[in-house]
Parts: C-alpha cells; sequence; structure tokens
C-alpha cells in the first residue's frame, strides 16, 4: 500500500516538473519571437529591462557603495567624472574577452579582469542608480554604452557614459 502511494507521489510530481519545464520553454519561445518579429525599438526594451534587472544585483557591493560615497559631489558634472575616471582604472577592454564573454561578469570579475562595454555599462549603472541618476542602456549594433540623466533646478542634465568616455550636456 505503501509503494503505492509512493508511485502515484513521484508519478505526480514529475508531471508538475514536465508542466513546469513546459512553462518555462514556453516562455523562452515567446522572448525570442518577441524580439524576432518586432522592431529594434522593442528589444531594445527588453534588453534595458534585463540589464537594469542584473544591474540590480550587488547593488549593495562594498566597492560600489564606496565609489558612490567618493563620488557624492554637490557638481552632477564632478559625480559624473569622478565615477568615470575610477572606473577606468578598472576597465580593461579585450576584444578577446568580447568574442568569449556569454556571461555577465559580477562587480568583482570586472574589477579584476578584462571586460567588454557591457559589463562597463551595468557596473556604471549600479554607481550613478546610488547617486539618485535616472539611467537607461543604448544599444547600438555590437555595443552599448549608458545613458544617465538628472534634473536639478529645472533644467536636465544628461550624460553618454561610454568607458574609457563620456559626454555630457545640459538641456533647459
Amino acid at each position: 500500500m505503501k509503494q503505492k502511494i509512493k508511485n502515484k507521489i513521484v508519478k505526480e510530481v514529475k508531471q508538475i516538473i514536465y508542466g513546469l519545464l513546459l512553462i518555462v520553454f514556453g516562455f523562452f519561445l515567446f522572448l525570442v519571437f518577441i524580439t524576432q518579429m518586432f522592431p529594434v525599438d522593442v528589444q531594445n526594451f527588453f534588453l534595458n529591462t534585463q540589464y537594469k534587472f542584473v544591474s540590480s544585483y550587488e547593488e549593495n557591493h562594498t566597492y560600489i557603495n564606496n565609489l558612490a560615497e567618493l563620488c557624492n559631489f554637490e557638481k552632477s558634472r564632478d559625480q559624473v567624472e569622478c565615477v568615470v575616471t575610477n572606473l577606468n582604472h578598472h576597465y580593461n577592454y579585450s576584444l578577446e574577452n568580447r568574442i568569449s564573454s556569454k556571461k555577465l561578469q559580477t562587480t568583482n570579475e570586472f574589477l579584476n579582469h578584462p571586460s567588454i562595454c557591457r559589463d562597463a555599462a551595468i557596473i556604471s549603472d549600479k554607481v550613478f542608480r546610488k547617486l539618485g541618476w535616472s539611467n537607461n542602456f543604448i544599444f547600438v549594433p555590437n555595443h552599448v554604452y549608458l545613458q544617465i540623466s538628472k534634473s536639478k533646478n529645472g533644467s536636465l542634465f544628461y550624460c553618454n557614459v561610454d568607458l574609457p568616455n563620456y559626454n555630457c550636456r545640459r538641456s533647459k
């Protein structure tokens, strides 16, 4: 009798697992369909959402907190210059890494290993969010960089941060 009950439970658990796998597979196919069938703007929206989610991981990393504290200046331009200058000490772009890098780097990996634009944009995003900036990832073929903005005294200050460079403007 116990064996019969055990077999029934095992069968039901297997059915649940298969059902969950089908749901996950279906969702994956849906994402592939969405990214292939819709314009680049929709693809960028999904990528932006994914990168922002990844960026929120490790947002309280010691290095991120220390850099945000170090760069918490009154002037927006000073904040940008401080963050970019400090991240550039660790940003070691590698074409070889671009070709072979399939996984997003953790903060420690970025600090200690060659990285690519995607990893630099995600690390930059973590720091700038700590400093109160609004951020978006900008995707162009085979490249991504960070666009940041901050409103102050009725004007908008925004920058394109593309390590090792940045370009800032004020909009009224």
